[in-house]
């Protein structure tokens, strides 16, 4: 029985890591009709050597009428090499995006937040940089230069 256990707390202890390996923390500055700041928690699911999913929720930091918000946001992005697509839906707004992703390691994004709200917080075309950072030295998250 203590193998069994042993065994069952071992092959947990495996997951998590493989899937802690795959993590990152991202910090973003964008602008969707006003300044946003952004603190993330990126996950990495492999679809391929070229490509990959990027599943994430967030906290937004932004000021609308004199008053600091606090938002939650979910987003996804579908990242092939160099090019990155994605969408982010917040209380206010769905913000499809379109960018660059270099090296999985910093994301240069554009989209357009659509307003979902009678408030309208967020509208209009958005610009964004957003840099992530492993958790661990040896991070899968990160996309490995190859040059041949």
């Amino acid at each position: 029985m203590k193998v069994v256990l042993l065994f069952m707390f071992f092959s947990g202890v495996t997951t998590f890591s493989q899937t802690f390996d795959q993590t990152a923390i991202g910090i973003s500055y964008r602008y969707i009709d006003r300044n946003v700041l952004q603190l993330s928690l990126e996950q990495s699911v492999k679809t391929s050597t070229k490509a990959q999913y990027i599943l994430g929720a967030a906290v937004i930091y932004a000021s609308a009428q004199g008053k600091s918000k606090v938002l939650p946001e979910i987003h996804s992005y579908y990242v092939n090499e160099l090019a990155l697509v994605g969408l982010s839906v917040n209380p206010y707004a769905i913000e499809p995006r379109l960018g660059f992703s270099i090296f999985n390691g910093i994301y240069l994004t554009s989209g357009y937040a659509i307003p979902i709200d009678h408030h309208q917080y967020f509208k209009g075309i958005t610009l964004g940089i957003q840099i992530n950072f492993a958790l661990t030295k040896y991070s899968k998250f990160y996309d490995h230069l190859k040059l041949f």
